[in-house]
């Protein structure tokens, strides 16, 4: 068992530790990390899976703010759940409060980078058909969700980092 609780500033160094095993230390050369240089994620929005009796750090989601057609739009990433874990639901419920709670912000549309079979069954989308793209990346791979209806279709171009 699992509960969902606000990252902590404590919490920094186990989850580089968590999102090394999950992703590999050179994770930091992939093109979604340029978007999170020199800025840090959006406020409160970040969330961690803690196992209920120890504690434990079991997984962790982030948003990071990024640029869409001058609009601030949300980057999500890295969602990290601990391999011994898996399969319990961690990333489920992570990717839904972490979406709950971006849409209570008022923002409108989330992106990621990630695996299309994975996150599709999140309600998240190929970008490359709504003309969005992250220069760099492999439009395959980057994936939308809109969480405030009507606000996709005023939107267009290349998902930009924003402004430190």
């Amino acid at each position: 068992m699992f509960i969902l609780s606000d990252e902590r500033p404590a919490d920094g160094a186990a989850i580089e530790r968590l999102l090394d095993k999950c992703f590999g230390c050179d994770r930091h050369g992939k093109r979604s990390y340029a978007y999170r240089r020199d800025r840090g994620p959006v406020d409160g929005l970040s969330v961690s899976a803690r196992a209920r009796e120890q504690g434990t750090l079991l997984g962790n989601i982030r948003f990071w703010p990024a640029l869409l057609d001058g609009e601030e739009v949300l980057l999500l990433g890295p969602l990290a759940v601990d391999p011994d874990h898996q399969g319990e639901g961690i990333g489920r419920a992570l990717i839904a409060e972490g979406l709950k709670r971006a849409r209570a912000r008022g923002y409108g549309l989330v992106l990621l980078v990630g695996d299309p079979a994975y996150y599709g069954r999140f309600g998240f989308e190929p970008a490359a058909p709504h003309d969005i793209f992250m220069p760099g990346e492999d439009p395959a791979r980057l994936q939308l969700r809109e969480i405030r209806p009507g606000y996709l279709g005023r939107l267009r171009g290349d998902l930009r980092p924003a402004d430190p």
